[in-house]
């Protein structure tokens, strides 16, 4: 996640109106969950953008200049209620590992994904880009 980088060393104060910002603050700041709910407000953003960039198969340099220019242009509504539903869904995964077995994320998370996302009400997702069929 080093192209959110960014977003986690000034809060998401660049990505969000300053009301918004302030909303987000209070949120991560009061330690809700888990200290690391910026981890998963994270990955709500970026998943709210899963389609964006994988249709359009990024590159990393093409990911940083996409994350970048989200700049001022995200919407707060449901995010938080995203990170929350990812948070929880992460802590499920990891209570029904096996002991010796390593949490790995991708795994579960491409088996669960579409399960995840039926069972759950995700905010709204940005539309993808025209296909060129």
């Amino acid at each position: 996640m080093f192209f959110c980088f960014r977003w986690i060393l000034i809060q998401f104060k660049r990505e969000f109106s300053f009301d918004d910002a302030q909303c987000i603050w209070e949120a991560l700041w009061s330690n809700y969950l888990t200290p690391d709910l910026h981890l998963f407000f994270a990955l709500a953003i970026l998943m709210q953008h899963r389609d964006v960039i994988l249709n359009n198969d990024m590159s990393f340099d093409d990911i940083l200049k996409y994350v970048n220019n989200l700049a001022g242009e995200l919407v707060y509504g449901g995010l938080l209620q995203d990170a929350e539903m990812w948070y929880h869904k992460y802590t499920y995964l990891k209570a029904r590992r096996p002991e010796k077995k390593p949490l790995s994320l991708r795994e579960p998370f491409v088996n669960t994904y579409d399960h995840l996302m039926t069972a759950a009400a995700p905010s709204s997702s940005p539309s993808p880009p025209p296909s060129s069929e």
